[in-house]
């Protein structure tokens, strides 16, 4: 297994749980990860919706409903709403989660034509990668912190390989349709905010509230093409800006952090497919948008079937 976010600690479990030894060699690992940055609420989002892709959104949020149930886990089922100045189509999902329903009118802030009461899972990542990790490493599993040259050099010793390197995977294999959406956050303090705001508009960058146990993620951004690591204070005062317009509360929180991750955009598309390379498999699994957390453990179901079938 090549990567360790949330996409390659998915993988491993499963394929562990199918009675394989599993490695995990990554460059980099919790808390240090591009899943780290994650806002992770669970949501289809820079993910083209196919049946694939609902496929593994619904077996992602089954796995996490599961997940939040245990309260060191990191997950949380929270309630909040979506915002929008136009009528929101009904998603595929909207079945399946544990409550979505229209807002009455005077549930919803009236510049806003419409509003959807909802309860996602939303992970708080370093605590889930933590305990991801806990339970692949007391599985037997072992985390070998280093780079990756080559598929060729980890084929060397095993025969079958996990690709789960996301925006690595640009010069892992050389895959040019892969590019970063860059995403900045702030954290500010919790002041008892409960309720999660999602407004996503087209032509505007998109607004989130999430809360959790000790802050408050405000984001964000998607910066196509954007390269830097390092967030920039102007996007920052207008992403609080935004966020405070929304919920006024937050003018009383303090900044906790700011950070910039790269999301590995690729068209919408994720690859997921095996390829023979001598006498050993590789299976990548990359290119997960902005839905890492949301699609990772159906495509850790699809990864094992793979392998199983090989």
């Amino acid at each position: 297994m090549i990567g360790a976010g949330v996409v390659g600690l998915a993988c491993a479990l499963r394929l562990q749980a199918e009675g394989h030894r599993v490695s995990i060699w990554a460059r980099e690992r919790t808390p240090h990860t591009t899943s780290d940055v994650a806002a992770a609420i669970w949501y289809p989002y820079l993910v083209e919706e196919d049946p694939r892709v609902e496929r593994w959104a619904l077996t992602g949020l089954s796995q996490l409903l599961r997940d939040a149930v245990d309260p060191s886990s990191g997950v949380v089922v929270r309630e909040g709403a979506e915002l929008s100045a136009t009528p929101l189509p009904r998603p595929f999902w909207a079945g399946a989660v544990p409550l979505y329903r229209l807002a009455e009118i005077h549930e919803r802030p009236h510049v806003f034509a419409q509003s959807v009461t909802m309860a996602l899972p939303v992970a708080e990542m370093p605590l889930y990668l933590a305990w991801l990790e806990a339970r692949f490493l007391s599985s037997g599993g072992e985390i070998v912190t280093r780079d990756v040259g080559s598929l060729e050099d980890v084929l060397d010793g095993c025969a079958i390989v996990v690709n789960a390197t996301g925006l690595g995977a640009r010069e892992l294999v050389s895959d040019v349709k892969l590019s970063p959406v860059r995403g900045q956050v702030l954290r500010v303090s919790q002041v008892g905010i409960e309720r999660f705001l999602l407004h996503d508009a087209p032509g505007e960058p998109p607004t989130y509230v999430i809360p959790r146990s000790n802050d408050i993620v405000l984001g964000g951004t998607s910066e196509a093409g954007e390269e830097s690591y390092e967030p920039d204070d102007t996007t920052l005062a207008a992403i609080r800006a935004r966020c405070e317009a929304l919920v006024p509360a937050l003018r009383a929180a303090r900044e906790v952090s700011r950070q910039a991750g790269l999301r590995p955009y690729r068209g919408g598309v994720v690859r997921l497919q095996s390829e023979s390379r001598g006498a050993g498999t590789i299976v990548h699994c990359y290119g997960h948008g902005g839905a890492g957390m949301t699609l990772a453990w159906g495509c850790a179901d699809e990864v094992a079937e793979v392998v199983r079938g090989r």
